[in-house]
């Protein structure tokens, strides 16, 4: 069969006419960047090729294409690698574009629960709906954990030098020994607010010299310390932390009373009651937490302040490898008055899949200072000139964590005297 002329001129014109209709839409995907990239990451994130997708979605991100999929699926990326700070920044962006979507929210409540944000993560977790919560054994809860912790402290043996100089009346004491127990709890008012309570005991020997104009006495006695903390935490903006806390110190110290001929020295009791305060805030910048940190107390007699600024480096993006800085600006209204700096440090890093280690030093003129938000009070009357620590965390997969810590003390006195200490502490923790 032959085609007329005509009518194969009629195909041809035809063909001619509609081949850019035609073809105009496979050009385009073929060309159009964001189509490209949308392709090209989509299969690798079939493929669990993570560490191409990462590649593959930086380089679209530096030519200026940004959309939903891609920053989720580098998000996502990223949670697979346990780098949970570059995963949050992605979905955060993802979320930002598509604020319903419950699979952004899911993996930003387990990267911000990976980091230690308990409260950042609480609040993503709002976002999932109650079946799928109840999959992900996700419960919204009162009660968060609590911790409790027995610790012993033993100095070297040293003797407290006497005084000649009968005009002069002073008493010196030197620490024996001390232990303490400690009861933490954590809990939640609400979704943004979060309370810890403490309480802490401490039974402490020391060894006491006093000179007046009589005589000298050496006697020893003990420390009876109570203390009570409450912290309040609020988060009112994403990556934003702001908290404030209060630390109150009931202490029963023995007095010289009167001596015997003998010698003997009996004691009678002083009671008297210590206070600090702090308010803190912090934010998050990717794999660096930033804080400052300002503490008012009175302590032995006397007011104190503080300026902590805090540093915290997470080079992994993840708990496995941490280093904290902080830098402390004390004054205290003694006479004279009293100023120093204190320099604290803290590595953290992960030893096995069942045990995270920490070194910590902290170091200058450490008397009636307070630490770590008022959590911790040094408020012995000698001076911690620097304190080195080593502590084991365990933690099980029941939520339980096991802790050993080990911290040295390296003690001078006002009266030309050192000496050192060296304290353990176990202690157990459990998070609902």
């Amino acid at each position: 069969m032959k085609i007329k002329p005509f009518l194969m001129a009629a195909s041809l014109t035809i063909l001619w006419t509609f081949t850019p209709v035609l073809t105009q839409p496979t050009y385009a995907l073929e060309q159009d960047p964001m189509v490209a990239s949308d392709i090209a990451t989509y299969r690798q994130f079939l493929n669990h090729d993570w560490d191409s997708l990462i590649y593959t979605g930086t380089r679209h991100l530096e030519a200026g294409i940004d959309y939903y999929y891609l920053r989720l699926r580098l998000g996502i990326s990223y949670f697979r690698k346990q780098n949970y700070a570059r995963a949050i920044t992605h979905l955060s962006k993802a979320q930002a574009l598509a604020p319903s979507d419950s699979l952004g929210a899911e993996y930003l409540y387990f990267a911000h629960l990976y980091l230690g944000h308990d409260m950042e993560a609480l609040q993503w977790s709002r976002l999932l709906s109650p079946a799928r919560k109840r999959t992900l054994n996700i419960t919204d809860r009162f009660l968060d954990g609590f911790s409790a912790d027995i610790t012993y402290n033993f100095a070297s043996s040293k003797e407290i030098p006497g005084i000649d100089n009968t005009d002069v009346t002073e008493t010196r004491q030197i620490s024996d020994y001390f232990g303490n127990a400690n009861l933490t709890l954590k809990h939640y008012l609400g979704n943004k607010i979060k309370l810890v309570h403490a309480y802490t005991y401490l039974h402490k020997r020391d060894q006491y010299y006093l000179r007046d104009a009589a005589d000298e006495y050496r006697y020893s006695g003990t420390v009876a310390q109570k203390q009570w903390y409450l912290s309040v935490a609020f988060r009112p903006f994403r990556g934003w932390l702001l908290s404030t806390s209060y630390h109150h110190l009931w202490i029963s110290s023995p007095v010289f009373a009167a001596a015997s001929e003998a010698g003997s020295v009996s004691t009678t009791s002083q009671d008297v009651s210590d206070y600090s305060f702090s308010l803190s805030a912090s934010k998050s910048f990717g794999v660096f937490d930033i804080g400052y940190t300002y503490t008012g107390s009175g302590l032995n007699d006397f007011k104190q302040q503080q300026h902590t600024i805090q540093l915290g480096v997470f080079p992994t993006g993840n708990l496995n490898l941490y280093l904290i800085n902080r830098i402390t600006f004390f004054k205290e209204n003694a006479q004279p008055a009293r100023n120093s700096v204190i320099v604290g440090e803290t590595l953290g890093v992960k030893l096995t899949g069942f045990c995270w280690a920490e070194a910590s030093l902290l170091a200058g003129t450490i008397r009636n200072m307070t630490d770590l938000n008022s959590y911790i009070v040094y408020n012995d009357v000698n001076s911690i000139k620097w304190k080195s620590g080593l502590s084991l965390l365990f933690p099980l997969p029941s939520g339980v964590t096991l802790s050993l810590r080990g911290y040295y003390h390296d003690v001078d006195t006002q009266y030309n005297v050192s000496y050192s200490t060296v304290s353990l502490t176990g202690g157990v923790s459990w998070n609902f």
